[in-house]
């Protein structure tokens, strides 16, 4: 992953955050919200690798190969980082691959904290989803104890894969990260709406971030009112069903 050097520069001890799609898609919602009411701006953008066999038909009705985005936002003289997209790597190769290529971007730019989002899977649709909180680095998960996430993880979750997982492994003694996980539904075709407004709640926290909660409102009830999965959304394999992250 690449970004134009001259917007390199001007990005100082980043805070990154990731959210990409995977059980209840409650990573990318958030950070899409996110990103919509903070209006940040996005820097670069790059295919999803390996190419999965769809394309994604637009608002413009063109079509395109998903990909993935980072963008940038200057926040009370803080730099953030958010990497959302329509799909994650196909295959652990590849996905290792570009976890190295962002740990040494994030490296490169002494990037404070790191952040993964995602969902666990229920049974049943969770009324008050909770957000359990894990990573690797003891200060940044009570920071969000302290902050209402539950950090009685072990037991509750299985293994979390994709990047949201790899990333927290392969930062470890490198830069601190933790995972945000809300709970959702383990169907592929829920979208974990409630989950990702309690994960916003928590960043707006943490980080100040000034959330129009009316207006977040709004956009949450118009998903769900949606009687089909919103434009630009990766189609989920059946197998994908199961996913963490």
């Amino acid at each position: 992953m690449i970004i134009p050097e001259k917007q390199r520069v001007k990005i100082k001890k980043p805070v990154f955050i990731e959210g990409l799609p995977g059980l209840g898609n409650v990573g990318k919602i958030a950070i899409e919200l996110l990103i919509e009411q903070t209006k940040a701006k996005r820097i670069v953008s790059f295919p999803v690798e390996p190419r999965p066999g769809v394309v994604l038909v637009q608002q413009n009705n063109m079509v395109r190969f998903p990909e993935m985005s980072l963008y940038h936002l200057k926040h009370k003289g803080k730099d953030f980082l958010f990497l959302v997209g329509d799909g994650q790597p196909t295959s652990e190769g590849a996905a290792y691959k570009l976890g190295e290529s962002i740990l040494s971007l994030l490296e490169e730019l002494k990037c404070t904290e790191l952040l993964t989002i995602g969902g666990i899977g229920l049974q049943q649709v969770p009324q008050e989803p909770a957000v359990y909180v894990t990573g690797n680095n003891k200060e940044l998960m009570t920071r969000f104890k302290k902050l209402g996430a539950n950090a009685k993880i072990h037991g509750v979750v299985g293994p979390i894969i994709g990047l949201t997982g790899i990333l927290l492994g392969i930062t470890k003694g490198r830069v601190p990260a933790a995972a945000l996980l809300a709970e959702s539904l383990a169907h592929p075709m829920y979208l974990g709406l409630r989950g990702a407004e309690q994960v916003l709640k928590l960043l707006a926290k943490a980080y100040g971030f000034k959330l129009d909660m009316q207006e977040l409102e709004e956009s949450i009830k118009a998903l769900e009112d949606a009687s089909r999965a919103p434009a630009g959304e990766m189609p989920k394999r059946p197998e994908e069903a199961s996913y963490i992250g």
